[in-house]
């Protein structure tokens, strides 16, 4: 509880989650980048959501959901790996973004010719105490769009 009697815990601990998250963005791209990915954006959002990261590896645009946990985890509540909190709803709701994505963005010139596939992968990163990455996983073609 706050001086002024506003429990602000939550909004706190909601900041801390953002600011996390940021951070394996960041570092996930990186790592793409090193791997030789064409980063096309990142935190591309619309009014129903965002996609955090959208590449070209090889002749492959890959939209990616990353995931991370901080200290502490498995031991909280939640899902055994970072990678499975993308369950059947976020998959909708990134297979939605993703075409709005390619409606806008895609039909700008932005998508290179050479592309002749389209996945989803998902980027778990788990930070450690002294905030070093202790685990990263990465599921390539982790789900396929919804009527592929």
């Amino acid at each position: 509880m706050t001086p002024n009697g506003n429990d602000d815990l939550g909004v706190e601990v909601t900041k801390q989650r953002l600011t996390l998250g940021r951070r394996a963005e960041k570092i996930c791209r990186r790592r793409l980048w090193w791997a030789g990915w064409k980063i096309l954006d990142s935190n591309w959002h619309t009014s129903f959501g965002e996609i955090d990261l959208i590449a070209i590896e090889r002749r492959t645009l890959v939209f990616v959901e990353v995931k991370s946990a901080g200290p502490g985890w498995p031991e909280r509540p939640g899902p055994e790996r970072p990678v499975m909190a993308v369950d059947p709803a976020k998959q909708s709701r990134l297979t939605r973004l993703a075409e709005a994505w390619l409606a806008t963005e895609g039909s700008s010139g932005r998508v290179p010719s050479k592309v002749q596939d389209v996945r989803f992968d998902v980027v778990g990163i788990v930070f450690g105490e002294d905030g070093s990455v202790a685990a990263w996983e990465h599921l390539r073609d982790a789900f396929r769009a919804e009527g592929s």
